[in-house]
């Protein structure tokens, strides 16, 4: 099953307003997406399988993952930044230290 923007954010839309199920509930969708993609069993042949991207060209399916995955990391990294930026008042002379806030 390809993956969906709008299924997915039509789930999230129907889903409770606290922040914690809104995580549980991206949670289970990660978890029925990486069950569906151990089903594929893929081997490094089918990686190395391409297709053609509108921009990019011709790109091989484990380029693919890999973007992905760090898009991924690029979400875990606004997480750090939201979570910190709301601890900055509260910081008092440690801000000087934690770079993540980035300078005043």
């Amino acid at each position: 099953m390809p993956f969906s923007l709008s299924a997915t954010l039509e789930i999230l839309r129907h889903t409770p307003a606290t922040l914690g199920d809104i995580l549980a509930t991206c949670r289970g969708l990660r978890e029925r997406n990486l069950a569906t993609l151990e089903g594929w069993r893929l081997a490094a042949a089918d990686l190395a399988r391409s297709g053609t991207h509108a921009e990019f060209g011709r790109v091989t399916l484990a380029r693919r993952f890999a973007a992905r995955a760090v898009h991924d990391v690029g979400h875990v990294s606004q997480i750090m930044r939201w979570t910190a930026a709301r601890c900055r008042a509260d910081l008092g002379p440690w801000r000087a230290c934690l770079r993540i806030l980035g300078t005043d």
